[in-house]
């Protein structure tokens, strides 16, 4: 047991070593110190980029959640924390797809790196009516949506959502993107879902269900 927990600890980063004898035993290097619980700047990233669970909301835990971020992100060192706050502003994860089928999104490490450098994007765009242009934006961030990709960006001082496997060809520009100070993506990614849902077509049905199955449809 013992062997194994120092295997773990050596796999996490932590300096321990071992000396044999009867004066042996396990031991950290001399000097090492560790920030709060040893986390690396992409393992602090990970802690701020998915969406609050659903059972936490249900709960009514998601103030006490949101709490408990903010004071490990306070609790980060200062690089850690200002990493992490750059992922949370230019990464989102809503886990609640579309559908769960899988997209191809050819372009997709281009798009990423005009995102974390903060430069221009031209991209040849095929819309949803399948028309094909070319358009030049301000990278803001990336979402993820199920299996699918979007990117959010400003053209035209205008907020516009892209589907990355819509995206025929793409080139980083040398121009720097232009950020609005006040911008929040996962504030502007939560509001879009809603304005999409609410603009989905509604179509009233009639269905027949034979008696011994009504339990199961009511319930299903």
């Amino acid at each position: 047991t013992i062997h194994r927990d120092m295997d773990a600890l050596s796999s996490a980063g932590v300096p321990v070593t071992a000396e044999r004898g009867r004066d042996g035993g396990w031991m950290l290097l001399d000097g090492y110190t560790t920030d709060l619980t040893g986390l690396n700047a992409l393992e602090s990233q990970t802690l701020f980029l998915a969406k609050l669970p659903e059972p936490l909301v249900q709960l009514g835990l998601e103030d006490a959640a949101e709490a408990a971020r903010i004071k490990l992100l306070a609790a980060l060192p200062t690089f850690a924390r200002q990493t992490a706050e750059t992922a949370r502003q230019r990464l989102y994860i809503d886990p609640t797809g579309w559908r769960r089928s899988e997209e191809i999104a050819p372009h997709f490490r281009v798009v990423q790196e005009a995102v974390w450098q903060g430069r221009q994007l031209r991209m040849d765009y095929r819309g949803a009516n399948g028309n094909l242009s070319q358009r030049t934006v301000h990278p803001l961030g990336l979402v993820a949506k199920g299996s699918s990709w979007y990117l959010v960006a400003q053209r035209d001082n205008e907020l516009r959502t892209y589907r990355l496997s819509r995206i025929e060809s793409a080139d980083l520009l040398e121009q720097q993107a232009t950020r609005p100070d006040d911008f929040d993506l996962a504030g502007y990614w939560e509001q879009s879902a809603t304005d999409f849902s609410a603009r989905l077509p509604r179509f009233p049905v009639t269905v027949r269900v034979s008696p011994e199955l009504l339990p199961q449809v009511r319930h299903g």
